[in-house]
């Protein structure tokens, strides 16, 4: 990550470029790209281009006013950070912007942000476990033959779609296609199969409407919260919806696959 640093007072000369800093910098490093800037001492400067950082930051620096020793400790503890664990980051800056109505971090949000990321990281398991539960208990699918065997396949399939949301929220080029493709995976089968009964809880037929047409309102709030998550790029937390739409799905194929095998 680098940042241009520009002394105030030459910035309308055509040949003057500031100096170029990569970031996180020793002090000394610091002090040279000032010195090669132009501005010592208590003489302005400010920054101008924050090459190869996040866009997500790139975009929020260049709106914001801060200092170099600023920058450069928010640039050593995002250097650190993995794919996951800047998509985590972004998410939980998006967070506080919406709570703060569209109100823009300062660089002291930005850094402070980076050391609470631990409480917006069952986050994505929260969405995975209410999606999951909603859409199974209505549109129904493959279940165990007994309560052990149930309670371990919802573990398993939980730390399968967490899982498999860790390797989604890696790609975010292709989530938009995935949740789309998703969607309309879960939706063929509520439209074809909903509601899948259990034999050892067999519906009525007023049952089997309620439960269709609840299936599909809670399909639909979900449709809209992903949605949501996608506009507000709480990118962990879509790829955490994805997984779970795919599961669902496959569990009422592989439902009534074995209602006809039992027929």
């Amino acid at each position: 990550m680098y940042v241009t640093i520009v002394a105030t007072k030459y910035g309308n000369c055509p040949e003057y470029q500031g100096a170029e800093l990569k970031v996180p910098a020793t002090r000394e490093a610091i002090q040279d790209a000032m010195d090669r800037a132009r501005a010592q001492g208590d003489e302005a400067y400010r920054m101008i281009t924050f090459r190869d950082w996040p866009s997500f930051l790139r975009e929020r620096l260049s709106k914001i006013e801060t200092d170099i020793q600023e920058v450069n400790f928010l640039a050593s503890r995002v250097d650190g950070m993995n794919q996951e664990g800047l998509s985590q980051y972004e998410g939980v800056l998006a967070c506080i912007e919406t709570e703060r109505e569209g109100q823009e971090c300062s660089i002291k949000d930005l850094i402070n942000a980076s050391y609470n990321m631990e409480r917006f990281e069952l986050m994505p398991g929260v969405v995975t476990d209410l999606a999951f539960v909603s859409l199974r208990f209505f549109c129904g699918g493959y279940h165990a033959d007994s309560y052990s065997r149930c309670f371990f396949s919802f573990a398993l399939t939980n730390a399968l779609c967490l899982g498999a949301s860790g390797w989604i929220a890696k790609h975010e080029n292709i989530i938009s296609g995935l949740f789309f493709l998703a969607a309309v995976l879960l939706w063929l089968c509520i439209f074809k199969m909903a509601p899948l009964e259990h034999e050892n809880r067999p519906f009525t037929d007023k049952e089997k409407l309620r439960f269709r047409k609840r299936s599909i309102q809670i399909y639909g709030f979900w449709i809209v919260i992903g949605i949501v998550l996608w506009m507000t790029h709480l990118i962990q937390m879509e790829a955490s919806l994805i997984s779970t739409f795919i599961a669902v799905a496959i569990l009422m194929i592989g439902g009534k696959s074995h209602e006809k095998r039992n027929a």
